[in-house]
């Protein structure tokens, strides 16, 4: 689990989508990634984010990558990138 000082708290993180006005909130964005050193680009390729996401699903025996995690951390849980159906997505 980060640390709270490690997190934005007031940086007009927040967009709001221009069709359906929905408040979209991002702070809880870190401010400093971890992990890497300044200046270190990352950048991962498709073939990695594919292995990555296999791993966490069980497919094979690959193992997950270990920034990805760090910078992507909605994969899992009521909160995740897969918690709504997208019909239940705001806008059209």
């Amino acid at each position: 689990m980060l640390l709270n000082r490690l997190r934005v708290k007031d940086c007009g993180a927040n967009h709001e989508c221009p069709n359906c006005h929905f408040v979209i909130d991002n702070s809880d964005v870190l401010s400093e990634w971890p992990g890497l050193p300044l200046g270190v680009k990352f950048d991962p390729s498709d073939g990695e984010l594919l292995e990555h996401l296999a791993a966490k699903c069980g497919v094979g025996n690959s193992q997950p990558h270990m920034f990805i995690d760090e910078f992507i951390p909605t994969l899992e849980g009521d909160n995740g990138i897969y918690c709504d159906h997208p019909e239940n997505l705001p806008g059209k």
